[in-house]
């Protein structure tokens, strides 16, 4: 096996293709938030109206803890987006933060 063979082996291992995930406290209940792809990331943001991420993470990637159910579905966007942001929203945003090294809070956006 050629160094090239090797060093592609290592990069698509089973180990680093899979997703790591973050358990926080959102409205009292624990949810588990997924890392997304990097195809997941680039359409996020090709997305029109990024500063919907927050919302648009919780839909896509927040899951029942150790399960494959999502907590939420596309129809709970709306009422996400009317509840108040408070800490419980910066955890998500901390976990995705922690994740993917993409901030997507408010400030961020603004320095963009």
């Amino acid at each position: 096996m050629t160094k090239r063979d090797e060093m592609r082996a290592a990069i698509f291992s089973a180990e680093n293709r899979k997703p790591k995930s973050k358990e926080v406290t959102f409205f009292g209940q624990k949810i588990e938030i997924r890392q997304p792809s990097v195809q997941q990331m680039l359409d996020m943001s090709s997305e029109e109206n990024s500063q919907e991420g927050i919302v648009r993470v919780l839909v896509e990637y927040a899951y029942v803890p150790k399960t494959n159910d999502k907590v939420f579905e596309d129809a709970d966007a709306s009422q996400l987006k009317s509840m108040p942001f408070s800490k419980d929203f910066s955890r998500v945003v901390e976990a995705v933060k922690d994740l993917t090294d993409v901030d997507l809070t408010v400030e961020a956006e603004a320095k963009n």
